[in-house]
């Protein structure tokens, strides 16, 4: 596992959850690693820019297409991996996977809400978070 799409033409995303690509050898895993040490105010800043930038690209790559130019090429991970990667307490992030995952039939929703708590640094169990 590394980038968004394996060797075979099917994206990872259709046939790994996204607790299984965060917690596995992705880019993924290696955006969360690197955001832990972040503040909660960064982390969250940097998931907002990425998640907005994203939905900016894909708004802009389909007007390129519709009027029939060459588009911004391929983005990579689905609208909100990236930026929950980041910070898994960003809520548009949050509701754009657990959507995605809900579409894809991966009703463990508990077990990735358990994944996000064990991977941010403010704990949601103690009610503390990162410094600021």
């Amino acid at each position: 596992m590394d980038g968004p799409n394996n060797d075979s033409a099917e994206p990872m995303y259709l046939s790994h959850s996204f607790t299984e690509l965060v917690e596995g050898e992705t880019e993924l895993a290696e955006l969360r690693r690197g955001y832990a040490v972040r503040s909660r105010k960064e982390r969250m800043q940097a998931a907002d820019w990425n998640y907005q930038s994203a939905l900016a690209t894909g708004l802009l790559s389909r007007a390129l297409a519709s009027a029939g130019q060459a588009g911004i090429g391929a983005r990579g991970w689905p609208d909100g991996y990236v930026a929950l990667a980041i910070a898994p307490d960003y809520a548009p992030a949050l509701l754009t996977v657990g959507s995605i995952e809900y579409e894809l039939a991966r009703n463990n929703l508990a077990r990735l809400r358990k994944t996000l708590e064990r991977n941010d640094p403010g704990s949601h169990e103690t009610g503390k978070t990162a410094p600021e």
